[in-house]
């Protein structure tokens, strides 16, 4: 026997916490590579950025 309002469950009672992790990854990425260009360079930055494509392949 149930009385009352229901009562809503825990995964839709708080708010998503994934698609906030996944949006500050991407920003903590884009200050790092923007502080890499402007620290080092274009070129350096390309070369880092090719060197890591590379190492993926």
């Amino acid at each position: 026997m149930q009385t009352g309002a229901p009562t809503p469950s825990p995964s839709s009672a708080r708010p998503g916490w994934l698609p906030l992790a996944i949006a500050v990854a991407i920003a903590a990425l884009a200050f790092a590579a923007g502080l890499l260009w402007a620290t080092q360079g274009g070129a350096v930055f390309f070369e880092v950025v090719a060197a890591g494509i590379a190492a993926c392949f």
